[in-house]
């Protein structure tokens, strides 16, 4: 596995704000970005073109080309000087995000859709694979065309947000995109106004054995872009309380399960304290549904950061309600973290 990350292109909105938050992300990383498009009827070059199709031999994989060197051509003019490269695969997209997500540090994807109907329009390749990539995997939102941005605080530089612009995943709109006012990524983690940086959101649950692989990205995330971590664990509330019927009435027993819980996740979160001194941290502790607040907290974060077991027991399905919940209805980018 090598530091680059690897972008999911297919020429969709989504697709292209992405591949935006990608090149923000290899920027701040120092990484090198590999622009990915997979067609299963992809030709090898020099292979006969199709009379029927009217196209030339030598543009029998056309689209499939203007689909990456268009995105290379606005990532270039956007973020100049970051390496960048483009890959076309002659192989089902499913297979090859997999296989390229065994190579690379990070596999970013779009991700369709907000609000109750248009959730369910995340794609099902996008979902397979963030189920079963190596590495971490991004699935990010593009903007509503012409509409209000879909996460609060992203501007022109907001390296967590798809660029705004007339258009959903709209590059072009913003050639000036590192220029703008308002980028959380200068020192300091403020923008101009004094307005904070929006925080790496964590899901943690402290009564397990720690997966380190997901607390590690996200405090390396808000270490590289100068911004805090929110750890968020949510309580299920012990048996005796819910016998006493409506919570509320035994606020005593409620606040006893979760000052336990608080203690547990800065016992959690102690080394990573210790070793990203430079990292705010918030916790936060609640009881109820771990999808519903986790959805709720993601509102203006920058990223929501959740991780899944990379090796589920035999008869439980590879993404767990949670995941599958917030994969659908946080409106931030989120980052799906493969643990042991």
């Amino acid at each position: 596995m090598n530091a680059d990350i690897t972008v999911g292109l297919d020429g969709t909105p989504e697709s292209l704000a992405a591949a935006d938050w990608a090149a923000r992300e290899a920027r701040a990383r120092g990484a090198k970005l590999r622009l990915l498009h997979a067609w299963v009827l992809l030709e090898a070059e020099g292979a006969p073109g199709d009379s029927r199709t009217g196209i030339p031999e030598e543009d029998r994989n056309h689209w499939a080309k203007k689909t990456v060197t268009d995105a290379e051509h606005l990532l270039a003019e956007a973020y100049p000087g970051l390496p960048l490269s483009t890959e076309l695969v002659a192989a089902d997209p499913e297979s090859a995000l997999l296989d390229a997500a065994r190579e690379c540090a990070l596999l970013v994807l779009g991700s369709q859709g907000l609000g109750r109907t248009a959730s369910y329009l995340l794609g099902a390749v996008a979902l397979r694979v963030v189920a079963r990539s190596a590495a971490p995997a991004v699935l990010v939102r593009a903007e509503p065309a012409g509409g209000s941005a879909s996460v609060p605080h992203a501007g022109p530089a907001d390296a967590s947000a798809p660029s705004p612009g007339p258009g959903a995943g709209d590059l072009s709109a913003r050639p000036d995109g590192l220029s703008g006012p308002g980028d959380p990524d200068r020192p300091g983690g403020k923008d101009p106004t004094g307005r904070s940086t929006p925080a790496v959101l964590v899901g943690v649950s402290p009564y397990e054995p720690p997966a380190t692989e997901v607390l590690d990205f996200a405090f390396a995330t808000a270490d590289r872009h100068s911004a805090p971590v929110h750890a968020v664990h949510v309580r299920q509330l012990p048996v005796p309380i819910y016998a006493q019927g409506d919570p509320a009435v035994a606020p005593a027993l409620v606040e006893k399960a979760l000052n336990g819980s608080r203690e547990q996740l800065r016992t959690v979160l102690a080394p990573w304290r210790d070793r990203y001194p430079r990292v705010p941290v918030r916790e936060t502790v609640r009881p109820g549904s771990a999808a519903r607040i986790l959805v709720g907290e993601s509102a203006g974060a920058r990223l929501l950061v959740v991780g899944r077991g990379r090796h589920p027991a035999r008869l439980r399905p590879r993404l767990g309600h949670v995941v599958q919940a917030v994969a659908h209805h946080a409106p931030c980018p989120l980052a799906v973290v493969p643990h042991d």
